[in-house]
């Protein structure tokens, strides 16, 4: 994927493209569930972020955990 592409992209998103309470919500969610099954406590956990658009979900996840 290409810069021009890219920047093409993010021209056509909106920036919250999102509601902020979704977006909370569904991190706290995923994290409570994933929480239990996690020997390493939340706030430690570096988590690769694979692609969410323009960033709204690792931004909200970073509050949470040590690195996105």
């Amino acid at each position: 994927m290409g810069t021009i592409h890219i920047q093409k992209y993010y021209k056509t998103r909106n920036p919250q493209s999102v509601s902020k309470e979704v977006v909370v919500s569904t991190i706290k969610e995923i994290l409570s569930h994933v929480q239990s099954d996690l020997k390493t406590p939340i706030h430690e956990l570096t988590v690769l972020d694979v692609g969410s658009g323009t960033g709204e979900y690792a931004i909200e996840l970073k509050k949470h955990v040590n690195t996105v």
